[in-house]
């Protein structure tokens, strides 16, 4: 049995097994087991003077042992590192005792001999330079303990001389640095990058070893950081089994998904929430809205995504539900090749008949080869604009019924729609990178390559309603709609990086991101305007793409006070090709034999042929001073631009085949079922049907604008008690939208304009009530502009929607005011809680509404005014806590209750059913649930997932009737991963395992219903 005296040694250590802290081990020092290590591999105790034989054992295997020699009064700090291949473990002791002295005595000799100096340091992660808070700090001969506060720095006085600095963090790997030398009256300044413990993430994310978006250095972003916020790292999106950041951003609080691509951030449209791609603006593939379809972004691309909630004066000022930014993989620390392969089955569609049609041979990979571009003939017809007639007296400058019975021919090709085997998904990425260093200098590379060939079958109910009497609805419309679609994710990243000691980085980065929806559909019913039925068919095909270069670097320039400056350069073009988007309609003669027959009527049949273009160029700097007064007052002023200049050109091309002569008016041709053989040379021409150009006046427009911005902000610490943050953003925007006749170049365009200035504030306070938990508050102004097209007074199609739609000029910007308070609590550096509340009012929301008329046109208005307010709690915790046995297990969870409110104008009540209402799209309670299993030790992950919201409004009411609601869905997923060799690992991923019926309900009638189906992926990874 030990006993101790008042000037027994103090001992520290540390345990870690390949970087992570290793918990619940025994500690010993000759027979005695004196303490065991805690959840961070900790244990402390005191021992008498002279030699002791130390070990760690679990279990009663020794893990390490090594010989310690103690003097009085004498502070060491031990650092083991255990590996799980049966190496030596590495030992590495710090000490107190200088040349036989006690520290104090030899602290005091160097004052009085050399005098003093001081080590003033910053301790950041590896990963995304994000300070981090609570590192321990130890200086060799120095007794004592000392942390970095919350933006990682650290200062001490010590005598002059040499000097080693340990600096050790639960969740980062530790870190020495030795022949650190400070002069008399001189201080010496070191930045320390610390990694991320070693983890194994799962295929759908990891391109790296070790640091790919840990747990621990996002959950310590989103400590350290003065907003609002959560950060969704590569750790969390590979327990979940997402693919893309649409799918993974529905599992943050707070976040709604619609339609599998756009994200609502607590409630708002997503018109009121920007997308950044590492920290710059990109633009969109929607021909219509100024949102970025998010599932275009595969998570195989990114390390982390930031949603912030509270504004800040150095993010744009579009900034109303909050901003999504999505960070790009950075080069890895070693060498590292992965080739991942999963195959998929979906329930009601893989092996089963689905609907097809004659495409091309690269359709597989998303790319057309030939088979749906405008024929030449066809191209040549049409090229500089000219109007595709025909010949009269009074249009000499027309074609000839031979001319244009060439160009129907040459037009007509595949029509009909066939019922066909659909195979299974199949998705493969290919992934590579490394690390060079040669003294101060360095530099990496990462790149991937990812395709995806999925499919979905569907069968959907659609039914719309007319208001009678009281709450009554009629029936009007009833259809069953079947669809296959074809969806081809091919994508490519090149990620570049060159730095100089810490201070100095450049980098590049090259994206390439391709999205191809192929579909076939067969809507067939009534409707009470027409006594038969009648049969839709559409053939989709759509190629979106974004490429984006960018080109930027961060720079610390000691020699100025620390100046940080960072800049980044981003060129980014979004284009969306639609080429040769066919729809035609047969109806069913209710005295026939219950045949279809190709119909009379104007909306027969169409052709459309669209392309958009959208180009995006910027240039961003932001610059950073800290001003230290002292080590209580901590100040820095922060400052920053903007340029950004965008272009957008939208043209659409349509043709119709009319009924010309008697054979288009035969039943028995009419009557042939296909298309194929009804639009067939036989007959086209001057006896049957004739090519005519259907082009709408206002199918094309061109769009710029030109927004420059600039900030101020200031960033005050004082006793790393309180932070207060403040700043104020400029924002000159000057947007025209020109929507143009194609066929009338003299005309003038109708030209819209949206000129403005804006002063954007933002004020925010942390309090750092304890090392584990902080109260944070917010209040800021932010904007929300009309998009391009929005503001176009010429009436267009919706191509998403197919919706007319007419813009409006008049259109207001909407202006945000929003107030934030959380509460946050750490149990350690990748465990934490939060609760916190929000409230934002919302002056000139922007809405979408039905004109007055049997047309049902949409159009936009500015309502009244808007609120959103709700409360946002949510918790991610390991088990140990319960028992030791339940270490590798976890829960993590959120849920978001919130309320809105949106008031009209007299003007809007015109064809709005309801006067105070919910927004479109808010879902008043947000449910996330997961626990998991995660042992490295036996190479096995396991999460189980549990996603639901409340009933939201699917379409606003109109001319009486009630609005249409989605019903609530529970949704549960389960992801598996079992590592079987060093270098490779089986995966597993069931999805959607309810299978809930989705519903969408107007009063009390079903308006619409599906099931998506459980969806099956199996798979392997191999990485070397």
């Amino acid at each position: 049995m030990l006993t101790h005296a008042a000037n027994d040694a103090t001992v520290m250590v540390y345990l870690f097994e390949d970087g992570k802290p290793l918990s619940h081990v025994e500690f010993g020092a000759g027979p005695d087991l004196l303490a065991v290590t805690d959840s961070n591999g900790h244990a402390h105790m005191t021992l008498p003077a002279g030699v002791h034989s130390m070990r760690f054992q679990q279990d009663s295997k020794v893990l390490a042992s090594w010989e310690l020699t103690l003097t009085q009064g004498e502070n060491v700090q031990v650092i083991v590192t255990t590996f799980p291949d049966g190496r030596q473990p590495l030992i590495d002791i710090a000490t107190s005792s200088m040349a036989s002295q006690p520290a104090d005595d030899f602290a005091a000799a160097n004052l009085q001999a050399d005098g003093k100096g001081f080590i003033e340091g910053v301790v950041l992660s590896a990963e995304n330079k994000q300070p981090i808070a609570g590192a321990q700090v130890f200086v060799s001969g120095i007794a004592g303990e000392l942390r970095t506060g919350q933006d990682g720095s650290f200062k001490i006085e010590v005598p002059s001389g040499d000097y080693s600095i340990s600096i050790m963090h639960p969740d980062f790997s530790a870190q020495v640095r030795d022949g650190i030398s400070v002069l008399k009256d001189a201080v010496r300044k070191e930045v320390f990058s610390m990694a991320p413990t070693g983890l194994e993430l799962p295929e759908f994310v990891v391109l790296e070893p070790h640091i790919a978006g840990s747990i621990a250095s996002v959950v310590e972003e989103q400590r350290s950081s003065s907003a609002v916020a959560n950060v969704l790292g590569a750790e969390q999106i590979g327990r979940s089994g997402d693919s893309d950041a649409a799918s993974a951003l529905r599992r943050t609080t707070g976040l709604t998904l619609i339609g599998g691509k756009f994200v609502y951030v607590r409630g708002l449209g997503e018109r009121y929430a920007s997308t950044l791609l590492n920290g710059a603006s990109i633009p969109s593939p929607d021909p219509t809205r100024r949102v970025v379809p998010l599932d275009l972004f595969p998570t195989s691309v990114l390390d982390s995504i930031l949603i912030q909630k509270s504004y800040s004066a150095d993010r744009p000022g579009e900034f109303a539900g909050g901003t999504v930014e999505m960070r790009t993989k950075r080069p890895p620390d070693d060498f590292f090749f992965q080739f991942t392969y999963q195959f998929g089955l979906n329930q009601g569609t893989s092996f089963t008949n689905g609907l097809r049609y004659r495409g091309g041979s690269l359709d597989m990979f998303g790319v057309d080869d030939g088979a749906r571009k405008m024929p030449a003939s066809l191209a040549a017809a049409t090229a500089g604009g000219r109007q595709l007639t025909q010949f009269a007296p009074t249009n000499p400058a027309g074609l000839t019924q031979e001319e244009l019975r060439k160009l129907g021919n040459d037009l007509s090709g595949v029509w009909d729609i066939n019922k066909k085997p659909i195979g299974p998904d199949t998705r493969i990425n290919l992934a590579i990178g490394d690390s060079f260093h040669k003294g101060d200098f360095s530099f990496g590379y990462t790149s991937s390559v990812r395709w995806v060939d999925k499919w979905n079958s569907q069968q959907e109910i659609q039914r719309f309603y007319a208001p009678t009497t009281g709450d009554n609805l009629e029936l009007i419309v009833d259809n069953k709609v079947n669809f296959t679609e074809r969806e081809a994710n091919l994508s490519g990243y090149l990620g570049l990086e060159a730095g100089y000691t810490d201070d100095h980085s450049i980098f590049a980065n090259a994206l390439v991101l391709r999205q191809t929806q192929d579909e076939a559909r067969i809507t067939e019913g009534w409707s009470d305007s027409e006594n038969f039925v009648i049969r839709r068919s559409q053939l989709q095909y759509m190629e979106n793409s974004l490429i984006v270069g960018q080109i930027g670097g961060m720079h610390r320039w000691q020699a100025l006070a620390d100046l940080e400056t960072n800049w980044l350069w981003t060129r980014s073009n979004a284009g969306r090709n639609a080429p040769n988007e066919r729809s035609y309609r047969f109806d069913q003669i209710p005295s026939g034999d219950g045949r279809f027959f190709f119909t009379r009527r104007a909306d027969s049949n169409q052709t459309n042929f669209s392309k958009l273009d959208d180009n995006d160029e910027s240039f961003r700097l932001d610059v950073k001073l800290p001003l230290d007064f002292h080590q209580d007052y901590r100040f820095a002023l922060q400052s920053g631009f903007i340029k950004q200049s965008r272009t957008r050109d939208s043209r659409i091309r349509r043709f119709s085949f009319g009924a010309l002569g008697p054979d288009a008016r035969r039943q028995d041709v009419l009557g042939l079922g296909s298309l194929e053989k009804i639009l067939s040379p036989e007959f086209i021409g001057p006896n049957g049907f004739q090519l005519r150009e259907s082009t709408r006046a206002t199918d094309n427009y061109v769009a710029t604008q030109d927004l420059f911005s600039y900030y101020g902000q200031g960033d005050l610490t004082l006793f790393d008690k309180v932070r207060l943050t403040g700043g104020l953003r400029v924002e000159d925007n000057d947007q025209v939208v020109s929507t143009f006749e194609l066929f009338s170049p003299n005309r003038e365009p109708l030209e819209s304009k949206l000129v403005r200035k804006d002063l954007l504030p933002s004020v925010s306070a942390t309090w750092f009530m304890t090392d584990k938990q902080q109260l944070r508050a917010g209040y800021s102004s932010s904007i929300s502009r009309p998009d391009f097209r929005e503001l176009s007074p010429a009436p267009f199609l919706d191509p998403v929607s197919d919706r007319e739609t007419l813009g409006n000029p008049d259109l207001q910007q909407a202006k945000i005011t929003s107030y934030d308070v959380r509460w946050e609590y750490y149990f350690s550096a990748n465990e934490s809680m939060s609760l916190g509340g929000f409230w934002k009012d919302i002056t000139n929301p922007i809405e979408l509404i039905i004109l007055p008329g049997p047309g049902g046109v949409l159009t936009l208005q500015n309502a009244k005014l808007a609120k959103v307010y709700g409360l946002e709690a949510e918790i991610m915790k390991h088990l140990d806590f319960v028992h030791p046995n339940l270490r590798h297990f976890y829960v993590a969870s959120n849920f978001t209750w919130s309320k809105s409110r949106i008031e009209l104008k007299p003007e809007n009540m015109v064809a709005q059913t309801t006067n105070f209402r919910p927004l479109q799209g808010h879902s008043p309670y947000i449910v996330n649930f997961q626990v998991g299993y995660d042992n490295p030790d036996r190479g096995i992950l396991a999460t189980l997932l549990y996603n639901t919201i409340g009933k939201r409004i699917a379409e606003v009411g109109s001319l009486g009737a009630p609005d249409k609601y989605d019903q609530p869905v529970h949704r549960v997923d389960l992801v598996y991963r079992h590592q079987l060799f060093n270098n490779m690992a089986l995966t597993l991923n069931i999805r959607n395992l309810l299978d809930d019926r989705i519903k969408v309900i107007q009063g009390s009638e079903l308006a619409r219903s599906y099931r998506m189906g459980r969806e099956f992926r199996m798979g392997f990874v191999l990485d070397f």
